[in-house]
């Protein structure tokens, strides 16, 4: 990991706007990338929502201005349900901006290595 920023006290959201919990850069396969992370105690839909608010200002706010070839998105959920798989299905392919990001889903404690991220 490069650096992470936690989204509730990075000040690049407003009060009232959706935000994903941590915007980190990390060198993945000599390559540096975002992941957008939204951790919950189980999967909900809304972690779409918050991941693409993510996603929308990487390149375009100052915090966040490298412009990157690669973004991921990962959820991490504390307890897993059998509803996880149709909460996913149902958040899908996530497309904000210029990313177009399949997201992932890890339990925490976990370890998340590099893989194929989307751009």
């Amino acid at each position: 990991m490069i650096a992470a920023f936690d989204c509730d006290e990075c000040h690049a959201f407003e009060a009232d706007e959706l935000r994903p919990d941590v915007i980190a850069l990390r060198e993945c396969d000599g390559n540096i990338q975002w992941i957008v992370s939204e951790m919950k105690l189980t999967m909900r839909e809304r972690a779409g929502r918050q991941a693409a608010a993510g996603l929308a200002k990487l390149g375009d706010h100052p915090l966040y201005a490298a412009q990157l070839d690669s973004a991921q998105v990962v959820f991490v959920v504390k307890r897993r349900r059998k509803s996880d798989r149709i909460i996913m299905r149902a958040i899908g392919t996530i497309r904000e901006g210029r990313w177009i990001v399949n997201p992932l889903l890890l339990d925490s404690g976990s370890t998340h290595r590099c893989s194929t991220a989307n751009a």
